[in-house]
């Protein structure tokens, strides 16, 4: 840091003459945000079923057990016992069990922010400060939601990785991702594209449930070749008619409310959905880009997400990166542990740092799907 006289930044904010008494920020390096927001809807959902505790508006699902992974119970199987009898069939014994557990480790990531106490010092009296805080505050909320954005629609780490917590693409992924490592027929497909494959870096399987003992666990998945009616299309809609999936025991019912689904594309996929919208409607008016926002596949919206054009996105080796995920966002859920879901720490000045003051905050443990069946992915 330079001397405090040289130092521009607060100078800048604090001198009353410079008329820094407010700013604009252009700190956000995206024009739109889709998984950190759509987390956040999930809390509402979650508070009216005391699932969650409010901290930083983030909604985690809190686990007050210890140890470094968290395990849920999934149901695998159902009872076949069903059968036309008259009235003296005995009944037979069935003390089969229908669930299995699934567990993934705990990750944790911070973000932090500094003020030093001679800095504030400077700032008083007619050089009252107006937003040094707030715009380093600022700063360290927006690098949380960047981060979140692009590690949640990133690649899933390696299986080395001791430290990153499972992105969307861990539950959500292609054939190509799989073990098989290219579309093929769809011979390692179950009826209706389910996948019946495991990730080429967890062949284990999401949440350790193998998707190729249990085909119900995995997420629907198809090739297309061209965004047309025939094909891209056409299989969105079969995506969306075999995802629509309610069972019909309401028991245990994981979340209230209709489900918030969308798809999410590339920005030359929505321009091309966008063209075949106005060439099948005669009302389009002057507008040159009539349609381009409109929910047109079956009241299905279709947004795009910067993160998937952005060269840092690599679906597979291949140049051609255009992809669609389905998302049922009712299903996806942040597990945290107490304690860790965003709180301020704040480290006093210590030897190292005597004039320092440091907020801290952890977010620990995992994404978690938990009916990966409702969403369906399509690439090319």
């Amino acid at each position: 840091m330079p001397a405090i006289e040289s130092h521009t930044g607060l100078l800048n904010q604090t001198i009353k003459q410079f008329q820094r008494r407010s700013f604009v920020n252009i700190s956000n390096t995206k024009q739109y945000y889709t998984a950190f927001p759509a987390v956040q809807r999930n809390a509402k959902r979650a508070v009216e079923n005391k699932w969650i505790k409010f901290n930083f508006g983030l909604p985690v699902q809190v686990s007050d057990h210890g140890g470094t992974q968290f395990t849920f119970n999934v149901q695998v199987d159902k009872g076949s016992t069903f059968a036309w009898v008259d009235m003296h069939d005995p009944v037979n014994i069935d003390e089969r069990d229908f669930q299995i557990q699934a567990t993934l480790p705990k990750r944790m990531c911070r973000c932090h922010w500094s003020y030093n106490k001679r800095e504030m010092a400077a700032a008083r009296g007619p050089e009252e400060i107006t937003s040094l805080i707030t715009s380093r505050q600022l700063g360290s909320d927006q690098d949380f939601a960047d981060a979140f954005e692009n590690w949640f629609w990133g690649a899933p780490p390696a299986s080395t990785d001791t430290r990153t917590a499972f992105p969307l693409r861990y539950w959500l992924f292609t054939e190509p991702e799989s073990s098989v490592g290219s579309y093929t027929t769809f011979t390692g497909l179950i009826a209706n594209n389910f996948l019946n494959l495991n990730h080429n870096d967890y062949s284990s399987g999401p949440g350790g449930i193998s998707r190729v003992t249990y085909q119900q666990w995995g997420n629907w998945n198809s090739q297309y070749g061209t965004f047309n009616d025939t094909d891209a299309v056409d299989k969105i809609a079969d995506a969306i008619m075999d995802t629509n999936f309610f069972s019909p025991v309401e028991y245990p019912d994981m979340a209230k409310g209709g489900p918030d689904r969308a798809m999410y594309t590339t920005k030359e996929t929505v321009k091309v959905r966008a063209r075949l919208a106005r060439g099948q409607n005669d009302a389009n008016t002057s507008d040159l880009l009539a349609r381009i926002n409109d929910i047109d596949i079956w009241r299905t919206p279709m947004h795009r997400v910067p993160q998937l054009d952005s060269s840092d996105f690599s679906l597979y080796s291949s140049s051609n990166q255009d992809v669609i995920y389905g998302i049922d966002w009712s299903v996806f859920w942040w597990m945290s542990t107490s304690g860790f879901t965003l709180q301020d720490e704040i480290l006093e000045p210590s030897r190292e740092a005597p004039l320092d003051y440091t907020h801290v905050r952890y977010l620990d443990g995992q994404l978690v799907c938990i009916e990966p069946r409702r969403c369906f992915v399509l690439s090319k």
